[in-house]
């Protein structure tokens, strides 16, 4: 089902990137190979973010995720930055508030209701004003996999080299 109301996004790795402002950049044109050796081409609702992240659109339902297309997005009257507030509205509204949960000296964990969406926690940034709040600083964070979303406050020195020895 292709509808607003079930409109979603996931937080996926971009190997070997390294993009230093959060502005969304779409991906492009990809061509993929039938078994019968034509070529097609398509473009998904997918844009580089931040990092080594990229972002993609899926509509949600029970059986699968399906890939977003730009075309939607027009259909929608949406832009992609639009597109990122309906969707994390919709994984609220699905999914419900994440938990936060601490796993070593002030390394914290991010986990909602479904692991597929975790990930997507990433791009909410009234959580991330409340989760900042909450310890009276900056946060540093790592989306090792689509499944982990993780922070610590950037003053604690113990906590970032734990970070960046084990993401």
């Amino acid at each position: 089902m292709t509808e607003i109301s079930n409109l979603m996004l996931v937080v996926r790795t971009s190997f070997g990137a390294n993009k230093a402002d959060p502005q969304l950049v779409p991906t492009g044109i990809q061509v993929f190979q039938d078994s019968d050796g034509k070529k097609h081409s398509f473009e998904m609702a997918h844009y580089d973010y931040l990092g080594d992240t990229h972002i993609r659109f899926v509509f949600d339902s029970a059986e699968t995720m399906a890939n977003a297309t730009p075309e939607q997005f027009d259909k929608f009257g949406l832009t992609p930055q639009e597109a990122v507030e309906v969707a994390i509205s919709n994984i609220y509204r699905d999914y419900g508030q994440p938990n936060i949960f601490e796993l070593e000296s002030k390394v914290f964990q991010i986990q909602g209701e479904s692991p597929d969406f975790d990930s997507s926690y990433f791009l909410d940034k009234a959580l991330w004003k409340r989760a900042s709040a909450l310890f009276n600083d900056a946060l540093v964070v790592a989306v090792p996999s689509r499944n982990l979303l993780l922070f610590s406050p950037v003053k604690d020195k113990k906590a970032l080299k734990f970070l960046s020895e084990n993401v």
